[in-house]
């Protein structure tokens, strides 16, 4: 029997999966546009649906809606740091962040559906993913609100939430009312099912052995690709395709970020629209610790080519 909650969550993925298309939602093509391009919007649109996420999260907990959650507090250590270090260089491997993946596979480009594949190694071969388990990995609690750093994580997020209001309204950036949608749609998935990601339902396969185990909003993992692929066929960019050579390099990545999601815990995903939002400040730290990996990786890429090109003009 379907209740509201496993009806709403199925749908709000798939509109999640929509807006994701809309817009520059990939943290290693946003690095990579300010480093190489000295562009910072993209960066900056990110944070505008962090923001989002954000002033929805705050609303739920003034409001204790039982339905909603926030994330829990997850310790600052050399582990959340391996992690945060793995999750930003499997982003550069793979060429796409989680999110990022989600657009490219609603593109057509099949060969990301291997970075699903890496994370199920991932989580297989790491010995610890067993134990965790998905429900460790996004463990939830109600939250209080009240405490001058969540002030403060909310004063810089109102900031870039009235930025981004600007953009959409005075100077009518279209791109903002999906990032606006995407912080929104992520912030309601993972505070009413933080288990709705396909990097969870992974877990979940590994843990219970079985599909039959999953409820219906696990439809919701599928969804966001349903979602995806349409805004793709919209823009008339949607071209199936798939290449080997792309396959393995995309497999190794999503080894890399499962590793990094596992010792975090969780993704770039949950950690960019829920677990910053939601004024944990592991989601800041490890978020940090990911761009400035991909940052130094983008740097060194750049570099090496000015060099191959000096010696071949040599």
């Amino acid at each position: 029997m379907y209740t509201t909650t496993t009806m709403f969550i199925p749908l709000v993925a798939f509109a999640l999966g929509y807006c994701l298309t809309q817009i520059n939602g990939c943290l290693v093509a946003a690095v990579n546009r300010l480093l190489v391009h000295r562009k910072l919007d993209w960066l900056l649109g990110l944070l505008f649906a962090a923001s989002s996420s954000a002033v929805l999260l705050l609303f739920i907990s003034k409001a204790e809606i039982s339905l909603f959650s926030m994330p829990s507090h997850v310790s600052i250590d050399a582990s959340l740091a391996a992690g945060g270090v793995l999750l930003g260089l499997g982003a550069l491997v793979n060429g796409a962040c989680m999110l990022g993946s989600i657009a490219e596979i609603g593109k057509g480009n099949y060969h990301f559906t291997f970075t699903l594949l890496g994370v199920l190694i991932a989580m297989l071969l790491f010995p610890l993913s067993l134990s965790i388990g998905p429900i460790e990995i996004f463990q939830t609690h109600a939250k209080d609100t009240n405490g001058i750093k969540n002030h403060v994580f909310f004063g810089l997020f109102a900031i870039a939430f009235i930025w981004g209001l600007v953009k959409l309204i005075y100077q009518q950036k279209y791109q903002m009312f999906f990032l606006l949608g995407a912080g929104v749609f992520g912030g309601l998935l993972f505070s009413a099912n933080p288990t709705w990601s396909y990097t969870s339902v992974l877990g979940k396969l590994i843990c219970t052995r079985s599909v039959c185990e999953f409820s219906e909003q696990d439809v919701s993992a599928i969804m966001v690709f349903l979602g995806a692929m349409l805004g793709m066929y919209l823009k008339n960019v949607f071209c199936a395709r798939f290449s080997f050579r792309l396959a393995i390099r995309n497999f190794l990545g999503g080894i890399l970020m499962g590793f990094g999601a596992i010792m975090i815990p969780g993704g770039n995903d949950s950690l960019l629209l829920w677990a910053m939002p939601g004024n944990a400040i592991y989601g800041v730290a490890a978020l940090f610790i990911a761009v400035v990996t991909i940052a130094i990786g983008v740097f060194l890429e750049q570099n090496y080519k000015l060099l191959t090109m000096e010696k071949s003009n040599d």
